[in-house]
């Protein structure tokens, strides 16, 4: 029989909560799994075998050996230390962690849902974090009773939890391993209705027919253009409520200045501390000034886009000083627009650049890392990428998803993109059955990350617009036919409805 000195995987049970600078001693183990005597040592502590002294060299261990481990304990509040024990190559760790004074609970952060939600749904998982800022470590978070799971000692926890007809409060509770305990140290509300279109959430004046949107400058904050007749408004949404309040609407006579009569995409351009907004019926890019004091709301023609030439203005994003622009047709491509000028200059459509050509334009996202745009085609169901680099390929088109690029879900009616990261975007489709999906800008294939059959929550039906919330790993969708603001938990692709 062959010599066998590679043992069985062993472990040792952690301590923590453990007397500073004091010696403690591991649980015992049972070498196995070898046919003759294997080598064994040990880096940060000492060991025994079979019950003997401890010691910290190296020796041999028999197939049958107990052992434990000893160490000194670190003497400073909640400190780990680890020692290392190796028998024939086979590592094992001990770690024990030190108490100390720990007077506060863990604080708690909710990812999903929002604090105030709307579902039809009877059950909603909700996700979040716990921190003990060092201190003695998380040992439970609960919601209305249920505990939560972990795989990382609570740093994410997630708990899904039943909800009855009516408003549902859920209280977040959380303890450490020294005992203190925070009874409220997070809460929710979530109102469950079977019909979520007749339900309001948040205060202010309803959507109408909601556009795009983009993150305010205030945290917490999302700033929507909305081009019903009654408002052709920029509204300043508060995520802690739902509440909506117009921030300029020439109809509700807020601001002043130039008519935004069609909104169709909004980008904040932080640097003149305005927002720059896309209005199809004019064919012309309006500034709206968000400087406090008499001139916030103000409106201001900036570029007139029908002079120039272009039509059927869509999504916009700023690109250094200058600010792309898609035009749906009339062509259909992309334009950079100086807005001190204010220059058209095109970049990318059936005369400037090269590759596969546009039809239907909608929706532009900045890729800076890789100097490209990435830009959403309606009616040829597909993902685009324009070379953004100065020379000789600037304006280039290549297809990154389509129906013969990548795999996975359909494009068909390819709506709002929005990067995920540096690899991923999000595009919504609104076709007949609406979806979110994730598209992998390497490959092109496509997986569905919510529709009617991945997560629960009210249905996806027509998106305008999208905003990644990276923090909380969600998404906010503008559903443009329930006249809403819906948050999406991109985990678990359950939805909810945060304004409307």
């Amino acid at each position: 029989m062959a010599e066998d000195t590679t043992p069985d995987v062993f472990s040792f049970i952690d301590q923590i909560n453990r007397p500073q600078d004091t010696v403690i001693t591991s649980s015992e183990i049972t070498v196995s799994g070898i046919n003759t005597a294997a080598g064994i040592s040990i880096t940060g502590g000492k060991y025994s075998v079979n019950g003997g002294g401890y010691i910290d060299t190296a020796g041999m261990a028999n197939n049958g050996d107990t052992v434990t481990i000893q160490l000194t304990s670190a003497n400073t509040d909640f400190t780990t230390t680890e020692a290392i024990l190796t028998i024939g190559g086979v590592s094992g760790t001990f770690s024990v962690r030190t108490n100390g004074e720990d007077y506060d609970p863990p604080t708690i952060s909710i990812a999903f849902p929002t604090a105030v939600a709307l579902t039809d749904a009877d059950t909603i998982t909700v996700r979040g974090t716990a921190d003990d800022n060092d201190k003695s470590g998380v040992a439970y978070v609960s919601i209305n009773g249920v505990d939560a799971d972990t795989t990382d000692d609570f740093a994410t926890w997630s708990v899904t939890v039943p909800l009855s007809l009516g408003t549902n409060t859920l209280t977040v509770e959380a303890g450490d391993n020294a005992f203190q305990i925070d009874s409220n140290a997070a809460e929710v509300t979530v109102e469950r209705n079977n019909d979520v279109t007749s339900t309001g959430v948040g205060t202010g004046d309803s959507f109408d027919e909601p556009a795009d949107m983009v993150f305010a400058d205030t945290a917490g904050h999302i700033y929507v253009v909305d081009g019903g007749a009654a408002l052709e408004a920029l509204i300043d949404i508060d995520l802690s409520n739902g509440n909506r309040d117009v921030v300029s609407s020439a109809p509700m006579t807020i601001g002043t200045g130039a008519d935004m009569q069609d909104p169709k995409g909004v980008v904040l351009d932080t640097a003149n501390n305005r927002a720059l907004v896309t209005d199809d019926a004019g064919d012309a890019i309006i500034g709206i000034d968000l400087n406090a004091g008499a001139t916030f709301g103000d409106r201001a023609e900036l570029a007139d886009a029908g002079t120039a030439g272009y039509a059927n203005l869509r999504d916009l994003v700023l690109n250094g000083s200058a600010v792309l622009v898609v035009n749906e047709s009339t062509p259909a491509g992309i334009v950079s627009v100086d807005p001190g000028t204010p220059a058209f200059t095109p970049v990318s459509d059936g005369s400037n650049g090269s590759g596969s050509s546009f039809t239907g334009p909608v929706s532009i996202e900045l890729d800076a890392d890789n100097n490209r745009a990435l830009v959403g085609d309606s009616v040829n169901n597909a993902l685009f990428s324009v070379d953004l680099t100065a020379g000789t390929t600037y304006g280039d088109r290549t297809i990154i998803a389509d129906g013969t690029t990548g795999t996975g879900a359909s494009l068909a009616t390819i709506g709002p993109i929005a990067l995920r990261n540096s690899s991923h975007v999000l595009a919504a489709t609104n076709a007949a059955t609406p979806a979110l999906l994730e598209i992998d800008l390497s490959t092109g294939n496509r997986t569905v990350v919510s529709d009617s059959t991945t997560g629960s929550g009210p249905a996806i039906s027509d998106v305008s617009g999208i905003l990644v919330d990276g923090d909380n790993n969600r998404a906010y969708l503008l559903d443009n036919s329930n006249n809403s603001l819906m948050t999406v938990d991109l985990v678990t692709g359950e939805r909810v409805i945060s304004s409307r």
